[in-house]
């Protein structure tokens, strides 16, 4: 058992590394193109994303159009702190430039995930163009971003029928649960209870784990919290 877990760890280790491995990357090469330290370029990143993820769910746009209007957000957004914030501190900063950049950077990272928080939340998001599909290699589990796989079946394998395989979620927490959910194939719809239980916990899921449902399904998960959940009168 424990050498499973370590396993477990050590893949989740290796592929979390690696993002972090890209991100400095990234931070390396604007520093040794520009001058700056533009720690803030995560938030424009991130802003891409949720931009991208809004415009393909809530406006209903294709996807390859939201990928572009999420690349021109973040284009805009990068652009506007560098003239309104870095080029005025650097002019006044002189030689401590790279200091006061890097500082203002880290003001505009925490203000931006703050109000992306209170516009759009903080809940994971995806786009149909990369699903995220489970896959297993012995006791060892994790997820892909299949977008090259999911291309490959449209053109070869026509005949491949997505599903939505139910997970096992009830005790587990709310963020954990969604993820499991997700990566299985479902959407998921979460309803709110007073519970003693600790707060954020998976009381209950309307679908059974383990079983197969058609792509998409949505499956409810019944949610512990501490303060009565006030319920909307509707008018007769």
């Amino acid at each position: 058992m424990w050498l499973q877990q370590i396993e477990q760890l050590a893949v989740a280790g290796a592929i979390n590394g690696s993002f972090y491995a890209l991100l400095g990357v990234g931070f390396g090469l604007i520093l040794g193109v520009t001058g700056r330290f533009h720690y803030a370029f995560a938030l424009i990143f991130t802003f891409a994303a949720y931009v991208t993820s809004v415009m393909e769910s809530a406006a209903g746009l294709p996807v390859i159009v939201a990928l572009i209007a999420g690349l021109l957000a973040a284009a805009v957004l990068g652009v506007a702190i560098e003239y309104l914030i870095y080029r005025p501190l650097a002019l006044f900063s002189g030689p401590l430039s790279l200091l006061t950049v890097f500082i203002s950077s880290l003001g505009v990272t925490i203000a931006g995930v703050n109000l992306i928080t209170l516009a759009w939340s903080a809940e994971s998001r995806s786009l149909k163009l990369v699903p995220v599909t489970p896959l297993r290699i012995g006791d060892v589990t994790f997820t892909t971003l299949g977008s090259g796989g999911g291309q490959g079946a449209g053109a070869g394998g026509k005949g491949a029928k997505k599903f939505c395989k139910v997970p096992k979620v009830k005790g587990k927490k709310l963020n954990q649960a969604r993820r499991k959910v997700l990566a299985g194939g479902c959407k998921v719809k979460v309803v709110y209870k007073k519970s003693k239980r600790p707060k954020g916990l998976v009381l209950a899921q309307s679908r059974k784990a383990g079983k197969k449902l058609t792509y998409r399904a949505v499956v409810k998960l019944t949610v512990a919290v501490h303060h009565p959940v006030k319920k909307i009168a509707k008018k007769k």
